[in-house]
């Protein structure tokens, strides 16, 4: 029950899920009961039919009343991101609803009607595979219901030993792709960049290196560029070689605030007062996730 009496009136728990189960059951959002059935598939989950009609476009569109209890898909775009443009929430009953999805290799920018809002929101943006269920309260606005991110992220391995020498920056170069994402990560051109992709806002990044034994002791230190640079909130993990040993350097940053193309790079730096290798194989990886 929330402040203004709008209450949920059917909620079925559901213990185990196949391609066609129910993904979503519930909704009444509004002065007359209203429920939704919506099928995992229906949200890109996988396999099987589903109970809500298909509505696929190619380029900008302008959502209607005709298409309630649908899904408006963004199933391919030519060279160019596009826009779905929300109807009027006045034009719609308090708690109709309607999904909308991105399948293309751009993004999907959705644009109110009027002075909407979208939990208070006037324009968002949906990476590939991201979709949003909208509930309209009928007057001025809608709400996100539930939102649907499968996990958007890459992780790059070294397999060689990289050379670093004293009191030098270098630049990892990863040539192994654990986890791939080929609009995150390409061992060419750039090896050592972590690209954003489009339509994510906020980022982390998790790097670890590997330092061979050497009898230099000194400096180990492991942090990461944006954009060819330092910038605010740079992650960074320092470790003093006291003895001859091996050692790694480890870091996860705060979450980031980024803009799609921007790209990180991570960096090692020793001061054994020689040359060292950063060590490949299991020691050294990194993982760039959007968080939104």
């Amino acid at each position: 029950m929330d402040s203004d009496d709008r209450k949920i009136t059917q909620l079925t728990r559901v213990t185990s899920l196949s391609d066609s189960d129910l993904f979503i059951v519930a909704i009444d959002i509004g002065t007359a009961p209203k429920t939704r059935a919506i099928e995992k598939s229906n949200v890109g989950l996988g396999g099987g039919g589903g109970t809500l009609p298909r509505l696929e476009k190619t380029a900008d569109y302008t959502i209607t009343a005709s298409d309630i209890n649908k899904i408006i898909v963004l199933t391919s775009a030519t060279a160019a991101d596009k826009t779905f443009t929300l109807p009027a929430a006045s034009g719609l009953a308090d708690g109709e609803s309607f999904w909308i999805k991105n399948e293309s290799d751009y993004t999907l920018s959705w644009a109110r009607a009027g002075s909407d809002t979208v939990d208070g929101a006037t324009s968002g943006k949906l990476p590939k595979n991201w979709a949003l269920y909208i509930v309209s309260n009928g007057s001025n606005g809608f709400t996100v219901v539930s939102k649907y991110k499968p996990p958007i992220v890459v992780t790059v391995n070294k397999t060689a030993n990289q050379s670093a020498s004293n009191a030098t920056e270098v630049f990892i170069s990863w040539d192994t792709a654990l986890i791939a994402n080929t609009a995150m990560w390409a061992s060419s051109p750039n090896p050592t960049r972590l690209t954003v992709p489009p339509g994510a806002t906020k980022v982390k990044i998790v790097a670890q290196i590997g330092w061979e034994n050497s009898a230099g002791l000194g400096l180990r230190l492991a942090y990461a560029y944006k954009n060819g640079s330092t910038f605010a909130g740079i992650p960074i993990f320092t470790t003093y070689a006291g003895v001859n040993s091996s050692f790694y350097s480890f870091f996860v940053s705060d979450i980031l605030t980024v803009t799609p193309g921007d790209y990180f790079e991570i960096i090692g730096y020793q001061t054994s007062g020689g040359t060292i290798n950063i060590t490949g194989g299991n020691w050294s990886v990194a993982m760039l996730e959007v968080i939104d």
